[in-house]
């Protein structure tokens, strides 16, 4: 039984886990250290470091906009949105009315009524 007064095991709790996750992080190196060649694991290690820094480098290469063009690209897209999010509201709407399932002027049902 844990201090707090629950019933949790050791191996379920956080520094546990903690301490696992980081055993077997460590283990994962240590095995590709050893098993992997060094060519191999320079290639593994650029590859990864180009997959986490393309997002900024994408970033990097966007040309400059403009001020007033990003509040009007801004603008448009609030008001694309906008509308569109009106029609679907609206068209929710319409559509449920029209199905079979229950609404709130059925509640409550009809098995509840039985006094």
């Amino acid at each position: 039984e844990s201090e707090a007064g629950g019933t949790g095991t050791w191996y379920l709790s956080v520094p546990f886990l903690l301490v696992l996750a980081l055993l077997v992080l460590l283990v994962l190196y240590c095995m590709g250290t050893l098993l992997i060649p060094r060519g191999f694991r320079v290639y593994l290690a650029w590859a990864a470091w180009r997959f986490f820094t393309l997002p900024a480098d994408l970033w990097k290469a966007t040309p400059f906009i403009r001020g007033r063009l990003l509040l009007v690209a801004l603008l448009a897209l609030f008001l694309v949105l906008t509308i569109f999010g009106l029609y679907r509201r609206i068209s929710a709407g319409m559509r449920f009315e029209s199905s079979s399932e229950p609404t709130l002027r059925d509640f409550p049902p009809a098995a509840s009524k039985q006094v």
